[in-house]
């Protein structure tokens, strides 16, 4: 991204003016006071942070050399073939490679991390466990699959060829299970299951030879993606028909999502219940095999289309190739790799259909004495508390189920993780030692011959593999600001963010010239625009080094300071995060250059809160306005006071105050407004945060501060009674107070009868000020126009996901978004309101577009359509006359911009148009569902949308 820090003001805009927008207030100085509360650099979203991407010392073993390196080579125990097979499978896919012509078909871009290497030489060792700890972005990933890949590379050189036919078994497709009928029909008959390895070598055994587990179905799915580039892409393909005779390296993923549970025939029960059960089974597990591979070759039709994008076939599973998509299939013949999660293991181990996968393997390993078994958890600092004691004990029962417990048998297995924290500095060395040993005990740790493995923690403090960090040098001397705020307000009229370019560099003389100006500042003289960008990024990566010298994320203010010597020159920082991006453009940028990462914060707002009064004149103000939750009370001018809620009409925007309701000790039985509490009882499934809209009536209260004609509601059971709120106690009266006491007179609102008790009854159906009345509408919305200020998870991450897409679209790059939570429902919500609410956005944009459009239709001669219709009529060609005179309507209304025909947008199945309106259209020509917001529902309605089926077709 060029410009990042004004991505940040660019966000900040846009939910404010959402917030104005949305969550309205009459009041123009409370409006005014919310704004200036929230855009202050620790209200709505405070300051950025910038985090230089670490980078790490490269190894001094490239790939190439790792097959001539002799006993400096972590495959010094290979064969020269084996070797060569082995680097060629890690340029294949793994890491990026090239065609050579030399004595490997294939060479490197560039050489592996140090601690990439070290976690190759320490799986490939027996009793040598790694656990990779490098950051974010380091290749944590490679690190444990190149001494798996390599393994199993090794072992398939030895593989016996596959017979014709091997990895094209269709057994699932429509036309090879179709029957002719005597009359002449096509019908299809059941299809027989065939193993997708069915013509493999007999002296290829089938089994597990590495197991990934993960905590959760996402990484899963991510960690699948990454395997069939490694695995299953055209380049590793060739290389293993040219080192492995045409054999493939088998993985799958085994989850709830797999096809399809149950037995392939089952092995006791022969009745015909059972009978029709493996019927339906294999009917059920070819239609998904079918959807797959219509999926797979949709995508590789994109790929060839836009052969410049990133490749889309590795998103989805394939079936022509290293990939068992089947649960037969892997029950049958285990892939190599297995990955699969915690929940999905446990449940495998316990049953009899997935008995055959361990079973094979139990015997490959006792048999073969080359044999090994990787055991991989990604993602270690995840698998904690209970579920990690649950996951620790898991891997003991499968570590025993493989026989891998026993004293010859032990030394095979091989112990390989990641973890994103595992220090061991300081304090914190015996906490992460002592996890590892809990862990893992002494498992991983035999080697060949050796009767005991790890006693202690510290026997696993060799295997932690951090990486060597490359460390920025520090700059000398505060540099002058002045030419990076000139190129920020260059580059960026009016403060607006600023996507990309809108010049080429050395042929503008002003931007050039300001561009020279910077690298002098810089110490750069020759003011090319690539070493200009490569010392503003060598600046401010020093700026983020901390005082113990480790390389951390830094506030803006705080790397202003170290930079230009003050904390308020974030114009001029942000002139040189943008000289740094003018340098990704530049083909001869070097690769060691810092990239960065963009900290974004944006806050969920939970409330709006305040301290009301009543001044001299008896008009309620609003003091201390805030957003956090959890302040009881306040100073005001008239003293200490206590802190309120506020709530607001989205129709009239008025303002009210409300509550949890609370009786007073005293025993007079007054109500008394207390803070909304959150619910801790419900997560991490349920978020903490309770809406007032789901309380009832008896556990809210709501009182409106002003004594204004009271507008009547349909529901009769609703009504405002009168009363005074002390702001001092917030406790409600019900008889006048005397003038001195600052009570503030309004009514409270009082609900009748049974309905009280009711959850969703907290808020009127009716309010009070402009008489919006909800009573009569469904309950599948919202009851009452009183609302809260609380923005929700959901739309908040819907609209930062929108903007931020938007953003990285205009800065030119493929954009992608990831939303987590810390409450499993809502980021279940998340997930379906992010599509939601953009499917909403966009509807929204298409109609404003089509009536702005429309608005702007070029005028009509009504005269002349006036003489057309005088001769039409005098022709009795009154089919004409009637059409002429609708005409002549709309050309009227076609010069009053806020008059629009509604027929031009809204369709209506029988009206004979031929072709869509605008609305429909504008859906139709972007791919989107015009009724469905998930985009999946199929259209109802039978008969009556034929004609509008026809208009979509017609797009």
């Amino acid at each position: 991204m060029l410009d990042p820090l004004g991505a940040h003001g660019e966000i900040l805009n846009l939910f404010l003016s959402y917030l104005d927008t949305a969550y309205r207030i009459g009041r123009s100085d409370l409006a005014a006071a919310r704004r200036e509360l929230l855009a202050a650099p620790d209200g709505l979203m405070p300051e950025p942070f910038l985090e230089p991407v670490p980078r790490y010392r490269a190894s001094d073993l490239s790939f190439e050399d790792m097959v001539t390196a002799g006993a400096g080579s972590p495959l010094c125990d290979f064969s020269e073939e084996e070797r060569v097979a082995i680097v060629e499978m890690f340029l294949s896919g793994l890491f990026p490679g090239d065609e050579s012509d030399g004595r490997l078909a294939r060479r490197s871009q560039f050489a592996p991390y140090s601690h990439q290497v070290e976690m190759l030489t320490r799986g490939l060792r027996p009793g040598q466990p790694g656990i990779v700890t490098s950051g974010t972005g380091s290749g944590k990933t490679e690190s444990f699959l190149l001494p798996i890949l390599a393994s199993i590379t090794a072992e398939a050189t030895r593989w016996p060829a596959p017979a014709p036919g091997y990895c094209h078994t269709d057994w699932w497709k429509a036309s090879r299970n179709e029957t002719i009928m005597p009359d002449g029909k096509t019908r299809q008959k059941t299809p027989e299951f065939t193993p997708h390895r069915g013509a493999e070598g007999t002296g290829r055994p089938a089994a597990l030879r590495a197991l990934l587990l993960y905590p959760m179905n996402a990484l899963v799915e991510d960690q699948m993606v990454r395997l069939r580039k490694t695995l299953d892409s055209p380049e590793a393909k060739a290389t293993l028909d040219r080192r492995a005779r045409g054999n493939r390296i088998f993985f799958g993923r085994y989850t709830s999502a797999t096809p399809v549970p149950g037995h392939l025939s089952h092995p006791r029960r022969t009745d015909q219940g059972e009978k029709n059960a493996a019927r339906t089974r294999k009917r059920k597990a070819a239609r998904m095999l079918r959807e797959i591979a219509a999926d797979q070759e949709l995508a590789r039709t994109y790929d060839q289309q836009n052969p410049d994008q990133d490749p889309t076939r590795y998103l989805f599973p394939s079936i022509d190739g290293a990939e068992l998509v089947c649960r037969w299939d892997m029950q049958q013949t285990p892939p190599d790799i297995l990955v699969t999660n915690v929940s999905m293991l446990s449940a495998m181990l316990s049953r009899e259909v997935e008995a055959p996968i361990f079973d094979a393997t139990r015997d490959w390993l006792a048999q073969d004495e080359d044999a090994y078994f990787y055991l991989v958890l990604d993602e270690l600092h995840l698998i904690r508390g209970s579920a990690g004691t649950e996951a620790a004990a898991l891997m003991r029962l499968l570590i025993t189920r493989l026989g891998l417990d026993r004293p010859e048998l032990r030394h095979k297995l091989r112990i390989l993780s990641s973890s994103a924290s595992l220090p061991l500095e300081g304090a914190e060395r015996e906490q992460s030692l002592k996890y590892l040993f809990d862990f893992f005990g002494p498992f991983g740790t035999y080697s060949a011959g050796a009767e005991n493995g790890a006693t202690s923690p510290e026997d696993w403090a060799d295997s932690v593999v951090p990486g060597t960090m490359q460390l920025p040098e520090r700059g000398s001397g505060i540099l002058d600001s002045v030419p990076f705020s000139d190129l920020a307000r260059l580059l960026c009229p009016e403060g607006h963010f600023t996507g990309t370019l809108n010049y080429r560099p050395g042929e503008e003389p002003a931007p050039d010239e300001i561009v020279s100006r910077c690298g002098r500042a810089l110490g750069t003289p020759s003011g090319a625009v690539t070493d200009v960008a490569t010392q503003a990024g060598r600046r401010l990566a020093a700026a983020c080094v901390d005082k113990s010298g480790a390389l951390k994320a830094a506030p803006a203010r705080q790397i202003s300071e170290s930079l230009f010597g003050t904390t308020a020159d974030l114009l001029a920082l942000r002139g040189l995060t943008i000289l740094r991006g003018m340098g990704d453009g530049q083909d001869d940028m070097p690769g060691d250059v810092p990239a960065f990462r963009l900290h974004l914060f944006l806050r969920n707002l939970e409330g709006l809160f305040l301290s009301p009064t009543l001044n001299d004149a008896g008009k309620v103000e609003y003091e201390n306005l805030t957003v956090e939750r959890g302040a009881s009370h306040a100073e005001t001018s008239r003293g200490t006071q206590r802190m309120f809620e506020l709530y607001y009409c989205e129709v009239c925007h008025a303002e009210f105050i409300g509550g949890r309701r609370g009786q007073t000790s005293d025993f007079t039985a007054r109500t008394e407004i207390l803070p909304t509490t959150s619910d801790l009882e419900g997560l991490p499934d349920i978020g903490g945060e309770t809406d007032y809209e789901a309380l009832s009536h008896q556990q809210f209260v709501l009182f409106l501060p002003r004594r204004t004609q009271v507008q009547v509601s349909e529901n009769e059971d609703e009504s405002w009674r009168d009363a005074w709120l002390d702001p001092s106690n917030a406790q409600l009266l019900d008889t006048a107070p005397t003038a001195q006491d600052g009570c503030i007179p309004g009514r409270i609102f009082i609900l009748k009868g049974q309905a009280a008790r009711h959850p969703r009854s907290a808020g009127p159906n009716g309010c009070p000020c402009c008489g919006a009345d909800y009573f009569r509408r469904s309950e599948k919305f919202r009851k009452s126009p009183i609302r809260s200020f609380r923005t929700g998870f959901a739309k908040t991450s819907q609209l930062l996901a929108s903007e931020l897409l938007e953003l990285l679209k205009r800065s030119g790059t493929q954009p992608k978004a990831v939303v987590f939570s810390d409450s499993r429902q809502d980021a279940a919500r998340a997930a379906i309101n992010v599509e939601r609410g953009h499917h909403d956005d966009i509807r929204r944009r298409l109609l404003v577009e089509a009536m702005r459009e429309l608005a702007k239709a070029p005028a009509v001669d009504v005269e002349d359509l006036r003489r057309q219709k005088r001769e039409a009529e005098a022709a009795g060609d009154y089919d004409r006359e009637d059409d002429l005179h609708e005409q002549i309507k709309q050309a009227r209304n076609a010069g009053d911009p806020d008059r629009i025909p509604l027929s031009e947008i809204i369709e209506i199945a029988d009206s004979g148009r031929p072709a869509a309106g605008r609305l429909l259209a504008g859906m139709v020509r972007i791919g989107m569902h015009p009724t469905d917001d998930t985009g999946i529902e199929r259209l109802k309605g039978g008969e009556r949308l034929s004609p509008l089926l026809r208009l979509v077709r017609a797009i």
